[in-house]
């Protein structure tokens, strides 16, 4: 399947229902290894350093609103 504008790897903070996007990538390739990576080892919230609470990690495919709004202005991670 191929996703016109990218991939957005991120998490579930536990109880809370906001996805928070901590990768983007065009390729599904490389969204799989990033979230194995994110699986595999504790992450840290980029902001403050906290280390993330039981997070749930997805792949969501980038919608088109997100493409317009200017998702890829921002850096990938």
């Amino acid at each position: 399947m191929r996703y016109r504008y990218g991939l957005r790897v991120g998490y579930y903070e536990r109880g809370s229902p906001i996805f928070v996007c901590h990768f983007k990538t065009y390729t599904r390739e490389q969204a799989q290894l990033a979230l194995n990576y994110f699986q595999r080892y504790p992450q840290q919230e980029r902001d403050t350093d906290r280390l993330l609470d039981a997070p749930k990690w997805a792949i969501k495919p980038i919608t088109r609103t997100q493409y317009k709004n200017g998702i890829w202005d921002e850096a990938p991670f």
